[in-house]
């Protein structure tokens, strides 16, 4: 396996996180029916663990268990009424790190948990 080497200017190529960018990314490439409300609990979730983690290593795995656990708070503050499909979730946070990885900000030697 190869491994990728950062270099300092690589960091400066990198571009933002575009919100719209990243909801039109999901929204094409899905293959499920998602309302909008379920993306923004999913996203809500994910931008949160992402910016806790900041400059740590984090896999897919760990990152998917944090949403999970977020989904189950807001199903408590009655946010979204049902719980979702575990794989709509994964699908949707793979898509999520395909995006950031399109752009940059997200590398991973690791396999798909």
């Amino acid at each position: 396996m190869k491994k990728r080497t950062a270099y300092l200017d690589d960091f400066l190529d990198n571009d933002p996180i575009e919100y719209l960018d990243l909801f039109e990314y999901v929204v094409k490439n899905k293959t499920f029916k998602m309302e909008l409300t379920e993306f923004l609990v999913i996203e809500n979730g994910f931008r949160e663990i992402w910016n806790a983690q900041l400059g740590e290593i984090i896999g897919d795995g760990q990152i998917k268990n944090y949403v999970y656990k977020y989904i189950e708070k807001e199903l408590e503050n009655k946010t979204i009424l049902e719980p979702m499909p575990q794989k709509d979730v994964d699908e949707c946070v793979d898509l999520i790190l395909e995006y950031m990885t399109s752009i940059g900000q997200f590398y991973s030697d690791f396999s798909k948990s």
